[in-house]
């Protein structure tokens, strides 16, 4: 018997209710989030951590679960393409994990299912500038692309200010202790 990982719908702001009802059973899932800084009042910000996908949690089911999983009060359906329930790759799960684990404040697009398309990670090279022997990395864009759920995932990186002096310094204190 093989299991599959397959995406459900449940009822808005249900996810994390049925997540413990999965646990109890011993069911692997996956309810991917990411942090997200909110500013409260206009005076403190707060790191709060929201669901990447709203609403749909990941199931790592048999075929013969799948009905007992329709049951759950919490859940509207399994999420379906071409009358089928989707099976997602493995792949594409772990590539998720690690990208909300690497990022926060991503950004969702709705893209073209299709699931002969294999998820990739695409990064836009960011700009370098070179101030006084400060190496100066702004910005950088990185994508994921999921083409079995049809969604993109973007996330901005924080600016990255390295010293190039100050490396080669630690460079040779190192090699003097060697």
């Amino acid at each position: 018997m093989t299991k599959n990982w397959y995406a459900v719908y449940t009822k808005p702001k249900c996810e994390k209710r049925f997540c413990n009802t999965l646990n109890r059973k011993k069911i692997e899932h996956f309810f991917p989030t990411f942090k997200v800084n909110r500013d409260e009042n206009g005076e403190n910000i707060k790191e709060v951590s929201e669901p990447l996908f709203p609403s749909m949690v990941f199931v790592l089911i048999e075929n013969e679960q799948m009905n007992w999983i329709k049951q759950q009060s919490e859940v509207i359906n399994f999420m379906y393409w071409l009358g089928r329930p989707i099976t997602i790759r493995g792949i594409e799960i772990e590539s998720i994990q690690e990208f909300t684990e690497m990022h926060s404040n991503i950004v969702i697009e709705k893209t073209d299912v299709n699931s002969n398309k294999m998820n990739r990670i695409i990064s836009r090279k960011p700009v370098v500038r070179n101030d006084e022997n400060v190496l100066v990395m702004s910005q950088t864009e990185i994508r994921l692309t999921l083409p079995t759920l049809g969604f993109t995932l973007f996330a901005i990186t924080e600016q990255e200010i390295y010293n190039v002096e100050q490396d080669v310094e630690n460079r040779l204190n190192t090699l003097m202790v060697s």
